[in-house]
């Protein structure tokens, strides 16, 4: 898992959604995904590593195995 996916995990579960998601990456130098756009691919293919279809599952995947 790079930092961008732990990152993008960790203010999931912080509540934030994919716009808020998008301007926390703006305003990190160090992070290189900063579109919205860019973000929802992350979590698509977030979802699809972890074998779920929605940000729900997902947190019940990310809670289970203490991501």
């Amino acid at each position: 898992m790079n930092i961008n996916e732990k990152t993008i995990i960790s203010l999931l579960k912080e509540g934030y959604n994919q716009k808020q998601i998008s301007d926390y990456f703006k305003e990190q130098s160090h992070l290189r995904i900063g579109s919205q756009s860019s973000i929802e691919k992350a979590i698509k293919e977030i979802k699809k590593k972890h074998q779920v279809k929605t940000l729900f599952q997902l947190g019940m995947v990310i809670e289970r195995n203490g991501i």
